[in-house]
């Protein structure tokens, strides 16, 4: 894996890092040490089926929760059990 895509995912990775608990985009952006921007929302960094919004609120799916155990798995990120 190239430098520019292994650091995409571990971006990728980070971001949803930050949604393990749920959390209002505030929150989000303070996790991530990001400035919250009107014009950025996190409805735009959705990828359908991975995220749910619900009161201002964003939180993982299931589906979203496997991707990311394989995802770290296939990074070396964590190791199988």
């Amino acid at each position: 894996m190239s430098s520019i895509w292994r650091r995409h995912a571990l971006t990728v990775w980070t971001f949803y890092l930050a949604l393990e608990k749920p959390a209002d985009k505030p929150t989000i952006c303070h996790a991530l040490g990001i400035q919250d921007r009107h014009r950025c929302d996190a409805n735009t960094l959705r990828r359908p089926g991975w995220l749910q919004k619900e009161n201002e609120v964003f939180r993982l799916t299931e589906m979203a929760g496997e991707f990311l155990v394989r995802f770290a798995l296939n990074l070396g990120l964590i190791m199988p059990r």
